[in-house]
């Protein structure tokens, strides 16, 4: 044991003398991997390195020589002490592209000039959220420029519009609160002149490099290798999706593929599945902030696009945070539908003279089930199994979802993409929009609603009588909306209403 102690801090100690001669050299293209070695990075020049592995350390042998060379602090690949934490890094020029006929390539100068006008619009947006309030507007008196200033006003107008529709509904689902969402967007509907252009290829570079800075930011806090965050978004493949795209691959950034002319569910999902954050590497770089998962959330924390406390694994998860156009349009178009099948054929039953009870948290709007009692024969006399005194049918509704969004509607794709509605302490997010999942679809109090009934008899032991299952599709009207409290207040202190109204 001691033998080995001590052959392992010789190779600690080795290791530390041939990092320290490394950097000596000042040779910032070598970078030390657990599982290659010394390496040339790929996108630096094939100059000679005095630190290159001999040939003796070859194959599967220079790889155990390599792993038991570094310490575990030292093992985790990071950047060369020596770049600089802010520093630009390694990029491709030939790997960005943007949604064009052509689909022609970017040029370095092209992406400083679009990295520069994101930069500046997060400036400004940084100094408008630190201040309290906008500072008072001066007013110049008139001058004979005049009318040239006002065309150029215009142009800003024109080109500011342009962006804004451009990043309109671009960042759905990249923030919590529809406050930020709105802020992202009106980011690039500034009012400054010196802010503002006309080339719609460099406004899509700095959408797409946005939306890499989000994706960045969701990624804090996130532990564990690169193949087990990749496990964390595989729930968000598709079959027909592409695999993570490889590093000499053209289509990589800022092509078509990234930034479609149509915004929708999978493009979304598509963005959070890759995890590409190199653009808003860039972002970070340009702005001189650490390049980091933690940098880039402060970032949009100053910015005002999310909070503090920001949930970002609910952002990481994919689930829908808000419903897309279309989908709030599916959902009006159900709500006008008067179409019913079950009434039609008459098996919906009538069963609003039963007086029917919800029971729900006090602020719930979705309320989905209530139950009510109807009372047989009420006079008393014997039934049919021998017993006399009155008897009960116990009811069970349920809202009738079936009835707004049947088997191949719009609407049931819509919750097919949630799959549940979501309940946070900080906000609920539902299954169906809300016009639906708060209106048709729940049982409101005064309202006339779709249910799904359930009637059961119970015999004297308590168990249900098979026989009296009654299940069948209804119109029910809500008569009393209790909540929790009143309800243990019922049954814990005894307080019982004699009167109806007492509880209404």
């Amino acid at each position: 044991q001691p033998l080995i102690k001590m052959r392992g801090s010789i190779n600690n100690l080795l290791a530390t003398i041939v990092f320290i001669v490394c950097i000596s050299k000042d040779d910032s293209n070598i970078l030390f991997h657990p599982a290659h070695g010394f390496s040339q990075l790929a996108s630096t020049s094939s100059s000679s390195s005095s630190c290159k592995p001999t040939s003796s350390l070859a194959g599967r042998g220079r790889q155990r020589f390599n792993n038991r060379l570094m310490s575990p602090m030292m093992r985790s690949p990071s950047i060369h002490p020596r770049q600089s934490h802010w520093a630009l890094p390694n990029f491709e020029i030939s790997q960005v592209a943007v949604a064009d006929d052509d689909v022609a390539k970017l040029t370095e100068q092209e992406i400083d000039e679009s990295m520069d006008y994101l930069s500046q619009l997060i400036k400004h947006q940084l100094e408008t959220a630190s201040s309290s309030s906008d500072p008072p507007t001066v007013v110049d008196s008139p001058t004979d420029d005049d009318s040239v200033e006002k065309e150029e006003e215009t142009a800003t107008e024109e080109n500011n519009m342009i962006a804004y529709q451009l990043a309109k509904n671009r960042f759905i689902d990249l923030t919590t609160t529809l406050k930020g969402e709105q802020l992202l967007e009106n980011l690039f509907l500034h009012p400054n002149n010196s802010i503002t252009t006309d080339n719609i290829r460099l406004i899509q570079l700095a959408i797409t490099s946005l939306q890499s800075l989000l994706i960045y930011g969701m990624q804090v806090g996130v532990k564990g290798s690169e193949e087990s965050q990749k496990k964390m978004v595989r729930h968000l493949f598709r079959r027909g999706d592409d695999i993570l795209p490889k590093e000499d691959d053209d289509n990589v950034l800022g092509t078509a593929s990234l930034f479609p002319e149509d915004w929708n569910s999978d493009s979304i999902r598509r963005l959070k599945f890759y995890r590409d954050v190199r653009l808003g590497k860039l972002v970070l770089a340009k702005l001189l902030c650490k390049r980091t998962a933690q940098g880039a959330f402060d970032l949009l924390v100053d910015m005002g696009c999310w909070k503090r406390h920001e949930d970002t694994a609910l952002l990481r998860s994919g689930f829908p945070v808000r419903f897309l156009e279309s989908e709030e349009t599916a959902a009006e178009e159900a709500e006008g539908d008067g179409h019913d099948p079950d009434g039609i054929l008459g098996i919906r039953r009538d069963l609003r003279h039963h007086k029917v009870y919800t029971i729900d948290g006090a602020s719930t709007l979705d309320i989905d089930d209530g139950i009510s009692v109807e009372v047989l024969n009420e006079d008393g006399t014997e039934d049919t199994s021998g017993s006399r005194g009155p008897r009960h049918r116990y009811w069970i509704h349920i809202a009738d979802v079936d009835r707004w969004a049947p088997r191949g509607s719009k609407l049931l794709e819509v919750a097919e993409r949630r799959g549940t509605s979501l309940y946070l302490p900080a906000m609920t997010l539902c299954m169906f929009p809300p016009i639906m999942s708060s209106g048709a679809m729940s049982l409101a109090s005064w309202e006339d609603r779709c249910a799904l009934s359930l009637g059961v008899e119970l015999k004297p032991d308590g168990s249900i009588d098979p026989s009296s299952i009654i299940v069948t599709p209804s119109l029910v009207h809500v008569d009393y909306r209790l909540t929790y409290d009143q309800v243990d207040e019922m049954l814990d202190e005894g307080v019982g209403y004699t009167e109806e109204w007492q509880i209404g």
